[in-house]
Formats: structure tokens, C-alpha cells, sequence
């Protein structure tokens, strides 16, 4: 991927998005990656693909996708590269992964392994959009308040309430 460093921002950013967008997960993970290299060098500004970030977040019913999304979405937060619109625009939405990740009896081991690594990301998600707004002296949404709530629930997995129990970032690059 660091072939995208030498290529101007309009390039950059559409092989970034055809490789997010692109269903396959080793090509959403290879952007990821790129995408942290490139923040680290501040090679490009990240505007537009946040906001794609979020759509897709919002929309996408696959836990592999929410998972990745959820991660590259909590790395910009995380770096203050998220504005406060688009944090307050995906935590209008936050709430539905409460239902969307809950898991149940009826769930087959794949199905539980899935819903956990995808609750994981979005408790991590709201972990830094708790802090974002904390950081910023924003009012906390109520959205946000309720997965702060769930990630210092004792009943919770491990993985979950990690993030807020200890304090851990989601910084991945």
C-alpha cells in the first residue's frame, strides 16, 4: 500500500475507497492500514471518507464490516480527524448495535464469535466518542451514555467493558 503515498490525494483517496468498499476484508484491512500510515505523515485530509466511513458503518448489517468500519472510524475519532458533526451524526445511530450485537441462545458458535468481535468495535467506538466529547466539553449523547453503561456492566464480556474499565484506546496504526 505505500505505493498510495506517491500518488496525488484524488488518486489516494479513490484506491482508499475502492479498497474499504470493496466487500473484500483483506483489501478493507490493507486501507486501514495505508490510511494510518498515511495519518501518520499527514499525506491527505480524511473528510470525505469519514463521512463514507460513517454511511457505511450505519448501513452495513455484516459484523466483519461493522468491525473494520468501527476500528477506522474510532482511529479517526481518536486523532481528533472527526469532527464534532460527524461524531454527533454517527451517535444518533450508535444505539442500534445495542440490539444489533446482543447475544442469545439461539446463536451458533460462528454466529456468537461474530456478534462479539463486532460489539467489541462499537463498545470501543463509544469509548472514544465518550472521550471526544469529554475532551471537547460536548454534552455526552444519550446513545453514547447507554454503551458507556453496558461497558461497565459487571454481566458483560471481558471484551466489551475492556475499554472502559481500563481506560484502553483503539488506536490500531
Amino acid at each position: 500500500m505505500k505505493c498510495c503515498v506517491d500518488l496525488d490525494n484524488d488518486n489516494r483517496e479513490s484506491i482508499l475507497m475502492n479498497q474499504l468498499f470493496s466487500g473484500n476484508m483483506h483489501l478493507v484491512e490493507d486501507a486501514r492500514i495505508a490510511i494510518g500510515f498515511l495519518h501518520k505523515y499527514q499525506k491527505m485530509s480524511f473528510d470525505r471518507i469519514i463521512d463514507y466511513v460513517i454511511t457505511a458503518l450505519i448501513t452495513s448489517v455484516d459484523y466483519h464490516r461493522i468491525y473494520h468500519f468501527a476500528y477506522l472510524l474510532c482511529d479517526f475519532v481518536e486523532k481528533d480527524e472527526a469532527s464534532s458533526e460527524q461524531c454527533n451524526r454517527f451517535s444518533r445511530y450508535i444505539e442500534k448495535y445495542t440490539r444489533m450485537t446482543e447475544l442469545n441462545e439461539c446463536d451458533t458458535e460462528v454466529d456468537l464469535h461474530e456478534k462479539l468481535i463486532a460489539r467489541e468495535s462499537i463498545s470501543a467506538l463509544a469509548h472514544s466518542l465518550y472521550l471526544f466529547y469529554k475532551r471537547h466539553e460536548i454534552d455526552l449523547p444519550p446513545q453514547v451514555e447507554k454503551w458507556r453503561e453496558i461497558g461497565q456492566s459487571p454481566e458483560e464480556y471481558f471484551e466489551i467493558r475492556q475499554y472502559w474499565e481500563n481506560g484502553l484506546v483503539c488506536l490500531r496504526n
